[in-house]
């Protein structure tokens, strides 16, 4: 998979130079290189670890029947041309995309839904859309206590910011494998639900950890603490499925694949900090986002029109910076 991905980048570069008719390319003819260099690398000089062993069992059983779905969003507040609707997007793609995995994300944009249509005794697709569980009165809400607008729970009252009700065959939030299931987001914890304005709104990576819960996935007390943030999406809510997490997809929902190496950067890591430590990064937040190429040839950071500087070494520069500027 990383193979191919790397390809890309280098395809993609190559066409940013054309297009901007450089004359004098050397640097970015050496950067183009040094990506091609990486993605050829020795598995071992990666830096990045394979799954193995995994006890897929702990991460979760209750799987979808069909991983063909058709996710309804809310047309109202999540349009497709808003940066809103833009995360839902960029969320349904991550999974849509692993390769050797048999899910595909459909999509469809209809108006905003009371909770009577979102779990509907006789669901069609699953949905993603806001709840208003106070002033909505057309149904209960069958995985939270009715009438609750706490953003998390207390002693006292449930409550939820973001979350993923399943639907059996038969009834919402029962036991076997899931039919449907819909992703209900509390107006009361996003300014974006009365300020279209906002950029409160869920972010794809919140996004990502729900629709991994409608596929199956489940939070898990088997990894130590100070692991759960780097192991997957289910505790460290990553922007990038991590290596974890594809290799729960493929177990479960297994497809066809062409020959590859199980590596998969997420957007979390940690590396040895030479002092019996770990040194704990985040991709998105250490790394530049997006870059372009100078009229010399140079590929600078669009953020600070500097030369690129990447805090990670190996084959994760080259993965983060295909992934973060061209996967959407």
């Amino acid at each position: 998979m990383l193979k191919s991905v790397c390809r890309r980048s280098v395809a993609i570069i190559a066409l940013m130079m054309i297009g901007l008719g450089l004359s004098n390319c050397k640097g970015c003819q050496d950067d183009v290189q040094e990506v091609v260099d990486l993605c050829e690398s020795e598995a071992d000089k990666t830096y990045l670890l394979s799954i193995r062993n995994v006890d897929f069992d702990a991460i979760g059983t209750k799987l979808v029947a069909d991983p063909n779905r058709i996710l309804n969003i809310c047309q109202d507040h999540f349009a497709a041309n808003t940066d809103a609707g833009h995360e839902v997007i960029v969320a349904t793609n991550e999974l849509t995309d692993i390769e050797g995995v048999e899910i595909y994300y459909g999509r469809t944009w209809l108006p905003h839904e009371n909770k009577a249509g979102l779990f509907s005794n006789s669901p069609t697709n699953d949905w993603f859309d806001y709840v208003d569980n106070q002033l909505d009165t057309s149904a209960d809400h069958p995985c939270h206590d009715d009438g609750s607008i706490l953003c998390s729970d207390t002693d006292t009252e449930d409550g939820w910011a973001i979350n993923t009700c399943k639907f059996n065959g038969t009834s919402w939030n029962g036991s076997g494998d899931t039919e449907y299931f819909t992703v209900s987001t509390n107006v009361y914890c996003y300014d974006h639900y009365s300020d279209p304005s906002s950029v409160d709104y869920p972010k794809s990576n919140g996004v990502l950890h729900e629709l991994a819960h409608g596929m199956g996935m489940n939070h898990s007390n088997v990894w130590a603490e100070a692991d759960k943030k780097f192991m997957s999406t289910m505790q460290g809510k990553h922007i990038h499925l991590t290596a974890l997490d594809v290799a729960y997809l493929r177990e479960r929902y297994p497809d066809s694949m062409p020959d590859h190496r199980n590596y998969v950067a997420g957007s979390k890591t940690r590396f040895d900090d030479g002092a019996g430590g770990w040194d704990g990064r985040v991709f998105f937040e250490d790394n530049p986002l997006e870059f372009y190429v100078d009229t010399n040839g140079n590929l600078k950071d669009c953020a600070t029109k500097k030369t690129l500087n990447f805090m990670f070494p190996g084959l994760i520069q080259a993965t983060l910076m295909v992934r973060t500027t061209f996967a959407a």
